[in-house]
């Protein structure tokens, strides 16, 4: 509101925003269970531009991401396999801005994947 003298902003969280990431530093490790199934546990670290400060007003439009988690591989086929996991994500802005209230997902992973070449 304006009362003549200051102006008030509040921040509601709903207005779109756009981000590019990448996460150039990686690694996954696997362990054979049977001649079909392996667990594997992963992690990888990155970066994110948005296109304004996020997650809240005073922090940072570039914050910096983290994750961490494993499961399970199954070969369906020499070329196909199922991928069924967790990881944990995380994202702030690394306390370099007023605010730095990071967030944190919790990530069920179910996907395909399939070999083209070889």
């Amino acid at each position: 509101y304006d009362d003549g003298h200051a102006t008030l902003t509040i921040e509601d969280g709903t207005a779109p925003v756009l981000g590019f990431g990448f996460a150039p530093v990686g690694i996954e490790g696997a362990r054979e269970v049977t001649s079909r199934m392996k667990l594997y546990g992963a992690g990888a670290l990155g970066a994110v531009l948005f296109s304004r400060q996020t997650p809240v007003l005073n922090a940072r439009a570039f914050n910096y991401t983290f994750d961490v988690g494993g499961g399970v591989l199954y070969n369906v086929t020499s070329r196909v396999r199922f991928r069924l996991g967790y990881k944990f994500h995380h994202l702030s802005n690394a306390k370099s801005a007023i605010r730095n209230p990071g967030v944190d997902g919790k990530v069920l992973l179910l996907g395909v994947e399939r070999t083209f070449v070889r």
